[in-house]
């Protein structure tokens, strides 16, 4: 099996390996714009040739012009086609394999030496901050939105009131986040089987719903994938509830982050619009 730095590493290899090309297709621009407006006028003068022009022989014109075509094939492949269709699905399914990748950092620290807890704190943090940079909480509000069901935008905002307050006071008991999360994800996935269905009370299952709702193959396979999240995330919230204390499982900022993410996935993988 490989280790996931081996995967990691070549996923960041055909990164940087795209934007090389991107970077290089920037720098010969210019070269492009030169060779299309010499090409624009040959377009504009061989369209409108008189008709004695047939008189002069064309040969040596004709072997030029082969040539030029194939140093322009040679030097210029095109480029291959991007599907924007995918790149959604793409996201999610990145975004999907961080949320795991979390959880397994998170899990780190439960090992409890100081270099262990050390460094989970460190890239909980840091994931944090992207989960920020990405602007997901505004993500997710407007997705959430976009049920028109006002109880459910006011326990999504419940669900960031009560993890401040979790943060601020010592009053707060983890409980209460852990229900409001609990409540904000049943809730989503309730109005998700809900526009699902196709006949009043039919039996929906989440691989149905996901069928049926993904914007693209790449987010349906994505989509399948996160129930096995939500059913941890149910889980994680009832042992809060229960008192028990898992370390980074019934960690509230853990099982909030994670939340966030599966959100965030159902927003970019699914089109309520």
């Amino acid at each position: 099996m490989k280790k996931p730095i081996e995967i990691i590493n070549a996923k960041k290899e055909h990164i940087s390996n795209i934007k090389n090309k991107i970077d290089n297709l920037k720098m010969i621009i210019p070269y492009i714009n030169k060779i299309e407006a010499i090409t624009n006028w040959e377009l504009e003068a061989f369209s409108n040739l008189p008709k004695e022009s047939d008189e002069i022989p064309t040969n040596d014109l004709v072997e030029n012009l082969e040539i030029e075509y194939d140093h322009l094939l040679l030097s210029l492949p095109l480029q291959p086609d991007y599907d924007p269709t995918l790149l959604g699905g793409t996201i999610s399914s990145t975004t999907s394999s961080s949320s795991v990748a979390f959880e397994y950092v998170a899990r780190v620290g439960d090992l409890g030496t100081p270099d262990a807890v050390n460094y989970s704190s460190a890239y909980k943090i840091s994931y944090g901050e992207l989960q920020t940079s990405q602007n997901r909480v505004e993500e997710v509000r407007s997705f959430i939105s976009k049920f028109n069901t006002p109880s459910l935008s006011t326990r999504f905002e419940n669900c960031l009131e009560s993890i401040l307050q979790f943060h601020i006071t010592t009053m707060e008991k983890r409980e209460t986040p852990a229900n409001f999360i609990r409540n904000l994800i049943n809730g989503v996935k309730g109005q998700l089987f809900e526009i699902a269905r196709k006949v009043l009370r039919e039996n929906m299952t989440w691989v149905e719903m996901s069928k049926r709702l993904a914007n693209s193959p790449i987010s349906e396979s994505v989509l399948v994938h996160q129930e096995i999240r939500f059913t941890k995330l149910l889980c994680h919230t009832t042992d809060v509830l229960k008192d028990r204390d898992l370390g980074s499982q019934t960690n509230i900022d853990d099982i909030w982050t994670q939340t966030l993410d599966l959100l965030y996935i159902l927003s970019i993988s699914i089109d309520l619009n």
